[in-house]
C-alpha cells in the first residue's frame, strides 16, 4: 500500500478507535497480536547530523507543519459528515475544519474528555463534575443534555454502552446515553488516591486504567464487572490507546519519572513489550508525563513526544526506528491521526494545536 493511498482523505474514518478495533480484530484472527509484522519505508534516508534515541533525525519542513490558533486547546477527537476535529479543554469546546484550518468556539464550559458516536459528541468534565451530550449532525455542536457526575475524567461510548471514569473515587459510572443519568457505579481496583482513567472498547468489553493499583482492567461492557486484570508494573499515566498491536499504556517502571510505553496483549492478558521514546535530557518535572499515546498512520505506528514524531518498528520489538523533528518547540500531550494528517495538542510552552501533513511521514 502506498503512502498516498493510505493517507488519502477518501480513506478517512470517523473515529481512530473504530479503526484500531477493526485492525486489532483482524490481527487476532491471524494470530499476530504483539508480534513482528511488515513495515513500510524501513530505511528512510537521514537528512541531518542530529540524533535522538540514537537515530538520525529528519526535520519536518515548515510547509508540512502548521501551527493553528484555536480558541481553546486540549483533547482531540474526529468526526465526519461534516468533517471536524473536536477540541475539549477545561476552558471550553471548539471545533476545527480540517480543510481550511479555521477554528470555532462552541462554548466556554469545561470538559476535556471526548467521545464521538455518529452524530453525537459526549464530554466529561473532571473539574466541572458533570457530563454532557452534543448534537453535531450539522457540524456546529448543540448541547442537548447535561447531568452531574462525580469527577469524570474520560468518557467512552460504543454499542455496549456509555461509561465515564470517576477519577477521584476509583469507579466506573454507567450512564444513560440520552439523559446521562448515572445508572450504575462499579468500583475498579484497590487502594487510595486517584483511580480510574483512560478507557478503550474492544468488542463488548471495556478496558480501563486503574492508577490506584497500577493495573489495566478488562470489564464486561454491560455490567462493569471486572473479568481480568493486568499488572502494569509501576505508576501509570492517565491514557491508554488501542491499535492493531494491542493496548498501550504509559508506565513508570523504574519509578524515576521516566515513563515508557508498555504494550499489553489483551488475549494473553500480559505485558509483551516496553518502549522508551524519550531521552532523559528532555524530561522536566512539568513534562515528565506529557507523551501522546501511540497513533496509527496508515500501516505504521507513531508516538508524538516533545517536538518529535517517533515511529515504532514491529520487526524490532516495537523499538523506535525513525524520528521526525517538528520545526517549532512543542510538548506533545495528545495526538490524533485523521483526514490525511497528524493533529497534535501541545501543552508547553503555550497550549496549541499543530497539524503535520501526512506527506511528512511517508
Amino acid at each position: 500500500m502506498s503512502p498516498t493511498a493510505y493517507l488519502s482523505r477518501r480513506s478517512r474514518t470517523s473515529a481512530v478507535t473504530a479503526l484500531a478495533c477493526l485492525a486489532f480484530a483482524a490481527a487476532c484472527t491471524q494470530g499476530v497480536v504483539g508480534q513482528p509484522g511488515t513495515h513500510a519505508n524501513r530505511t528512510a534516508p537521514p537528512s541531518t547530523s542530529h540524533t535522538y534515541l540514537g537515530i538520525r533525525v529528519e526535520p519536518v519542513a515548515p510547509t508540512h507543519a502548521h501551527a493553528l490558533d484555536p480558541p481553546v486547546a486540549g483533547f482531540l477527537a474526529a468526526s465526519t459528515a461534516p468533517d471536524r476535529i473536536w477540541i475539549g479543554s477545561a476552558h471550553g469546546l471548539a471545533w476545527l475544519d480540517p480543510d481550511d484550518g479555521t477554528t470555532h468556539l462552541v462554548d466556554g464550559k469545561p470538559g476535556v474528555g471526548l467521545a464521538v458516536a455518529g452524530h453525537e459528541l459526549y464530554r466529561a468534565a473532571w473539574a466541572g463534575n458533570d457530563v454532557s451530550r452534543y448534537d453535531i449532525s450539522d457540524g456546529q455542536a448543540r448541547e442537548v443534555a447535561r447531568a452531574p457526575a462525580p469527577s469524570p475524567l474520560y468518557i467512552a461510548v460504543s454499542a455496549g454502552g456509555l461509561w465515564a471514569a470517576d477519577h477521584d473515587h476509583g469507579r466506573l459510572l454507567r450512564l444513560d446515553p440520552r439523559t446521562l443519568r448515572i445508572t450504575k457505579r462499579v468500583t475498579i481496583g484497590s487502594g487510595a488516591g486517584l483511580g480510574t482513567a483512560g478507557m478503550v472498547w474492544l468488542g463488548g468489553h471495556l478496558w480501563v486504567v486503574s492508577k490506584r493499583d497500577n493495573s489495566l482492567y478488562e470489564v464486561d461492557g454491560r455490567t462493569g464487572r471486572p473479568v481480568s486484570r493486568v499488572d502494569l508494573g509501576g505508576p501509570v499515566g492517565d491514557d491508554i490507546t488501542l491499535t492493531h498491536a494491542g493496548i498501550w499504556a504509559e508506565v513508570d517502571v523504574n519509578s524515576d519519572d521516566h515513563p515508557v510505553y508498555c504494550l499489553v496483549d489483551p488475549r494473553r492478558h500480559q505485558v509483551v513489550a516496553h518502549v522508551n521514546v524519550r531521552e532523559a535530557a528532555n524530561i522536566t518535572k512539568d513534562t515528565a508525563w506529557m507523551i501522546a499515546a501511540p497513533i496509527v498512520v496508515g500501516e505504521q505506528l507513531w508516538i508524538a513526544v516533545d517536538r518529535y514524531l517517533v515511529r515504532l518498528d514491529p520487526d524490532g520489538g516495537w523499538k523506535p526506528d525513525r524520528v521526525l523533528e517538528l520545526p517549532t518547540p512543542i510538548t506533545a500531550r495528545f495526538a490524533l491521526s485523521a483526514f490525511g494528517a497528524v493533529w497534535i495538542y501541545s501543552a508547553h510552552p503555550e497550549p496549541s494545536v499543530i497539524r503535520v501533513d501526512g506527506a511528512a511521514l511517508a
